[in-house]
């Protein structure tokens, strides 16, 4: 919950600035994703730390691939104040990294039934 939450952002704080390596931070913030983080008290607060740690430009496709799939499937399900800042948050990292963009719009030269 909020404890896990403060405490993802405490980790990050140390690999930002003191270079602590933690290999397990993005897991453990996949983690976070599930039906309950969208009924928080504090979701705005984790929508935005979220973002500023998928901010990076070095993350791989993948990764980022994995959280915007997963953020998809909970927001048809999610209440109306949660769509509100899922959709936003996904169309900002799509932006932000544009070798996502093949999630959304791929444009091959030849047909995929084939």
């Amino acid at each position: 919950g909020t404890v896990g939450l403060l405490a993802l952002n405490a980790l990050f704080v140390l690999m930002k600035e003191y270079n602590l390596d933690y290999p397990s931070f993005y897991t453990c913030l996949y983690a976070f994703l599930d039906r309950d983080v969208l009924h928080l008290k504090h979701r705005a607060r984790f929508f935005r730390m979220t973002e500023l740690f998928l901010s990076s430009t070095h993350l791989p496709a993948n990764l980022l691939a994995s959280f915007i799939k997963r953020l998809s499937r909970l927001s048809v399900n999610a209440p109306p104040a949660a769509i509100v800042m899922i959709v936003p948050f996904t169309y900002n990292i799509l932006k932000r990294h544009p070798a996502l963009m093949a999630m959304i719009h791929r444009t091959d030269a030849e047909d995929p039934s084939n």
